[in-house]
């Protein structure tokens, strides 16, 4: 498996404890939106993170990497990660800094989105938004009008970060059937609106699609939601058009 020196160029707290970090890897990685890198966080110990944004052009999230060049060679290789469970990763990503060089190996994994024409959602908690974000960019660029909706479980709605990244799409007149909605189990006060809800992703995925078995479910966070999730959809009639990556797995 390939594997490169990796230069942190670039590193955003989100929210507290989480982090959106880019590294400029030496090697054209051959990435598809889904896979992920393991990071050398300490001496022959790497932690796998999937991947938001891989490729020769800096990632166009955030006003300051916009000003990073285009590389001839190489990749920019960005990660979501959180730093709440504790243990060697975290605190590397904690004190982690510009211009600080490790390993990254990879890319590794079989998730993905399978092209067709039915609607799809894509359902996140946390950083499990990250391999969503690539493969929504994929989709709009090949065809604006697609039926996509991204479901974002946070426990309190100030926890959510999930719209910057979907700058080029998310309330765009060009792509007019591309949703997001909020989740959190503590909307602080706030109303709920048809794209902010109170709850858990379980309960308000199937009261949102109309037509459950009609779509494509991508699932991508904690064991535990994943599980869930999966369980709800299967008690609608969806086996066969569930795909989900669990943290850890």
């Amino acid at each position: 498996m390939p594997k490169s020196p990796f230069k942190v160029i670039f590193k955003k707290e989100l929210i507290p404890k989480v982090y959106f970090v880019t590294f400029q890897a030496e090697y054209d990685s051959g990435y598809r939106a889904g896979q992920f890198f393991s990071i050398e966080v300490a001496n022959k110990e790497f932690r796998p993170y999937s991947t938001v944004h891989c490729s020769r052009t800096p990632p166009i999230y955030f006003p300051e990497t916009k000003a990073l060049p285009v590389l001839e060679e190489g990749e920019y290789v960005s990660f979501m990660i959180s730093t709440k469970p504790g243990g060697i990763a975290s605190e590397y990503f904690d004190k982690v800094e510009n211009n600080q060089f490790t390993t990254g190996v990879g890319p590794s994994g079989s998730f993905r989105y399978y092209p067709n024409d039915r609607p799809k959602a894509f359902i996140a908690t946390g950083t499990g938004l990250a391999p969503f974000v690539p493969m929504v960019e994929g989709i709009l660029k090949n065809n604006p009008l697609a039926d996509l909706s991204v479901f974002f479980g946070c426990w309190k709605i100030s926890d959510n970060f999930c719209e910057q990244f979907f700058p080029n799409f998310y309330n765009k007149p060009a792509y007019p059937n591309f949703k997001i909605y909020i989740v959190a189990e503590d909307i602080e006060g706030n109303p709920e609106t048809n794209f902010l809800k109170e709850g858990r992703v379980t309960t308000v995925v199937p009261a949102t699609i109309s037509e459950v078995k009609d779509s494509d479910y991508y699932i991508c966070g904690h064991p535990a939601m994943c599980t869930a999730m999966e369980e709800v959809l299967k008690e609608h009639g969806c086996e066969d058009n569930v795909f989900s990556e669990k943290f850890g797995k």
